[in-house]
């Protein structure tokens, strides 16, 4: 009972239940299960996906952490972007520019941001980080919003 008398308990809350609602909507995609992308935090401001390259099975010949990954990886944290700002989105148009090679046991986190919110499209970036802080990547999405009442499934 004193817990619920605690302040910021109601955002708190509501924060736990914005990332479980961006976690569920996440795995519905089989590929964002098997690669292992995970919501790390989720807002109407901003996406946190994280993703732990373990061994080397996502290496390119380059012994680097293969650009599929990334670009993979900001298409979901984009469209959960999206998605909390209460639209279904589908993908447009999207580049990933890479400044740093990801590399194997590296967390990478991916933030997603919308900075357009419009009735009929939305655009939105992705900043891509290490472990350590270092900047790896920048990505930016367009977003066509899915009209009320389409498919829910992508």
């Amino acid at each position: 009972r004193l817990y619920n008398k605690l302040p910021g308990r109601h955002k708190r809350v509501h924060m736990v239940e914005e990332i479980c609602g961006a976690e569920a909507d996440l795995q519905q995609s089989p590929l964002n299960r098997y690669i292992g992308f995970a919501v790390h935090e989720a807002d109407e401001k901003k996406v946190r996906l994280r993703f732990f390259n373990e061994g080397h099975g996502w290496d390119n010949p380059n012994g680097t952490t293969c650009g599929g990954i990334f670009y993979t990886m900001a298409a979901s944290a984009m469209k959960k972007a999206c998605l909390m700002k209460g639209k279904r989105v589908h993908l447009s148009d999207m580049a990933v520019n890479h400044l740093r090679p990801g590399f194997a046991d590296m967390c990478i986190t991916a933030e997603a941001e919308v900075i357009h919110d419009g009735r009929t499209t939305m655009l939105a970036l992705c900043d891509f980080y290490d472990d350590k802080g270092k900047y790896l990547a920048h990505g930016k999405g367009t977003f066509l919003v899915k009209p009320t009442g389409e498919g829910e499934a992508d």
